[in-house]
């Protein structure tokens, strides 16, 4: 039987066989199980202990448990209250409103509806489509400005 050819985060790996416990891939990268998780194109494995049909070719890409990608800085940020975690330095208003969701008390089906606010500056985003520049502890408060039901 010919080797199966894989990548890791960039590093080529082969394998005698075609079926890998998602802990033997992490730790061929170098990651520890528990840790980590993989991702593939179309899938994303968790239990350390699930086995893998791994097809000549399969590109896959490790990412701690917060969500980082390998070699990528976690960003940890806040909207009322719930800490979320990025890789992405900007994000617009929606992708941190829709991130947030309803844990944060947003209602994902209106974020149009929302806008944020800096606790610590009190700068407010108010478009949608508006970047917001994310710093590690940033914390926003997300105010709904809709309309509310009168009794």
């Amino acid at each position: 039987m010919s080797k199966v050819k894989f990548s890791v985060d960039g590093q080529h790996f082969d394998s005698d066989t075609s079926e890998l416990t998602v802990s033997a891939v992490l730790e061929r990268a170098g990651k520890t199980p528990g840790q980590s998780l993989l991702e593939s194109e179309d899938a994303e494995y968790r239990n350390p202990d699930d086995e893998i049909k791994i097809r000549d070719g399969d590109r896959f890409k490790t990412r701690t448990l917060d969500g980082a990608h390998a070699g990528e800085t976690s960003i940890r940020y806040e909207v009322n209250g719930e800490t979320r975690t990025t890789a992405d330095q900007t994000l617009t208003v929606e992708e941190i409103l829709r991130a947030a969701g309803p844990a944060a008390s947003i209602d994902v089906a209106n974020v149009n509806e929302y806008y944020l606010e800096s606790i610590s500056d009190g700068r407010k985003y108010e478009r949608p489509d508006e970047r917001v520049a994310i710093n590690d502890g940033d914390r926003f408060l997300a105010l709904y400005r809709g309309r509310t039901p009168v009794a």
